[in-house]
């Protein structure tokens, strides 16, 4: 298998990773009390859970609540033989000392780290204020990562490699399991330009909004709404996996209603107390470890969409298209915008491209990824002996 992104791999390669991975358990957890009502830890535990189980035939299961409170369940469970120890454990944004300690590398199980599009600060080597920590580290066998330049940060971090952690560059899927695009037609005008709330550029978003009362005044800018996105609404559930689902339903209607989005990452408008170091550092974990997954999101609707070339998640993204309309200022997304209001051949046409980026971020072949992943993962940890596991 060449795990290097987008994975190659053949039919075999999967199959024998099901055939490793009959029998094990893989278990999906958070560290934190109410992570089940987070969109994030949905899609990468839930969603990809139940993939396992329902394209692969794989057993995996969830734990969305605090580290003690999943460690103490976990525990319980075992020893009273009403559940089988998990051969694989994935910790969700953070490490659960508790389950790694307790369920030890040293006794087969593989403990791999997704911290979703968080970078990881790994704890020195050499420092006794942080021996626990650096000894819960030395537990894991690998970390996933969003973006080809976080993948290669973390393989060249000294402290990953004198762990053994294994790298894998594995993004977020998209939600739009459904396949919904936008029905693209070359002779009508656009009538929506559309951002996600988050995006937060106060100048670009004033440049737009004049561009377009000038240049098209029948053109609208739009948001994603945001109380879609997160609280109580009318389709409130008390079932966190049905509103997580209820949210991504809404949040694909409204990019369906879109005929043009901008994509720039949140990652330049300082906060109120930030230093300019710290706005720097920001800036620069973004630009190389935030996830491309809105973009994706958008790709997978047909979206149009002007992409920020400083983000390597949404570089990653549509990298494989050499007309894809990239911009590095302000300027350039003006630009490339006004291209596409005026020329709805050109959308219709990157309507079409973004669904064909967007089909290696579906679900089926992310759950394919992760299964290649685990059989690897736990085909090493058989191979070494315990007494070098930590």
């Amino acid at each position: 298998v060449n795990f290097t992104w987008p994975w190659t791999y053949s039919s075999e390669h999967l199959e024998r990773a099901r055939c490793r991975l009959k029998g094990a358990d893989v278990l999906f957890m958070s560290t934190w009390s109410g992570s089940e009502w987070q969109h994030s830890y949905t899609m990468r535990a839930s969603q990809v859970a139940k993939g396992l189980r329902r394209i692969l035939g794989i057993e995996a299961r969830v734990c969305m609540s605090s580290c003690t409170g999943c460690c103490a369940k976990l525990k319980q469970c075992a020893s009273e033989g009403r559940c089988r120890v998990p051969s694989v454990v994935v910790h969700i944004k953070g490490v659960c000392d508790c389950v790694v300690a307790s369920f030890p590398r040293s006794e087969g199980v593989v403990h791999v780290l997704d911290p979703i599009d968080s970078y990881v600060l790994t704890p020195p080597l050499s420092s006794e204020d942080d021996a626990e920590t650096s000894q819960t580290y030395r537990g894991i066998s690998a970390i996933l990562a969003e973006t080809s330049l976080s993948a290669a940060d973390y393989r060249s971090h000294p402290s990953v490699r004198s762990f053994g952690w294994q790298v894998f560059h594995l993004p977020h899927h998209h939600t739009n399991l459904a396949r919904r695009t936008i029905a693209c037609d070359e002779k009508a005008d656009a009538r929506v330009v559309g951002v996600h709330s988050t995006q937060i550029d106060p100048n670009l978003e004033a440049d737009v909004k004049n561009m377009l009362a000038s240049r098209f005044p029948a053109v609208r800018f739009q948001r994603v709404n945001p109380s879609n996105l997160s609280g109580k609404s009318a389709e409130w559930s008390p079932n966190p996996v049905l509103w997580n689902d209820a949210k991504v339903g809404r949040m694909l209607d409204e990019l369906l209603a879109f005929d043009v989005t901008i994509m720039k990452p949140n990652c330049y408008t300082p906060g109120d107390k930030e230093t300019h170091v710290h706005q720097r550092w920001r800036s620069w974990l973004c630009e190389r470890h935030h996830s491309g997954q809105r973009l994706v999101h958008a790709l997978a609707a047909g979206l149009p969409s002007v992409v920020w070339g400083a983000s390597q998640g949404f570089v990653d993204a549509v990298g494989p298209s050499e007309v894809w309309p990239t911009a590095w200022n302000n300027s350039e997304v003006l630009h490339h915008l006004e291209e596409l209001l005026s020329n709805g051949t050109l959308r219709c046409s990157l309507s079409a491209e973004a669904r064909r980026l967007a089909e290696p971020y579906h679900i089926s072949k992310t759950v394919e990824r992760y299964a290649l992943a685990f059989a690897a993962l736990l085909e090493a940890s058989s191979r070494v002996p315990a007494k070098q596991s930590l």
